[in-house]
């Protein structure tokens, strides 16, 4: 009888350990509707009223210059600016300008008797905006006019 005892006490602590050992649980992931997002874009304000100045000399002694001003960009994000003289041709001289509050450039200009369109495109780090419109024309002959 003790052997019995003992028998049902082995099995009833067996049975036990088992029913508390820790057992396998599964679960299954199932999507969940995608969340809403906003997206919203924005378009670098232009500089405006862009004039031009140009300085020409007789034969181009001494070099001919014109200086661009121009009103800021009214995105207060606007790191600058670049400026540039181009023909149909491509582009014949650049500057860019840092700081949104600086509005004058002065440029060479490289050739007497050539039309030259100036543009000034706003930027911010690597985006820039359009240019200012409308665009300006200057050019310098032969007598410094």
């Amino acid at each position: 009888m003790a052997q019995r005892r003992r028998t049902v006490a082995v099995a009833v602590m067996a049975a036990t350990a088992v029913l508390a050992a820790p057992t396998a649980a599964w679960a299954r992931y199932t999507s969940s509707p995608a969340a809403a997002i906003s997206v919203t874009a924005d378009v670098l304000a232009p500089a405006t009223g862009v004039t031009t100045t140009k300085h020409c000399t007789f034969l181009g002694i001494g070099g001919n210059t014109v200086t661009v001003d121009w009103t800021a960009s009214t995105d207060t994000y606007t790191s600058g600016y670049t400026v540039t003289l181009s023909t149909s041709s491509g582009t014949a001289a650049s500057t860019t300008v840092t700081g949104r509050s600086t509005t004058e450039a002065t440029l060479t200009v490289p050739r007497i008797n050539t039309a030259y369109t100036v543009t000034v495109v706003s930027s911010y780090q690597q985006w820039t905006g359009v240019g200012a419109s409308p665009a300006s024309t200057v050019s310098c002959n032969l007598v410094g006019n």
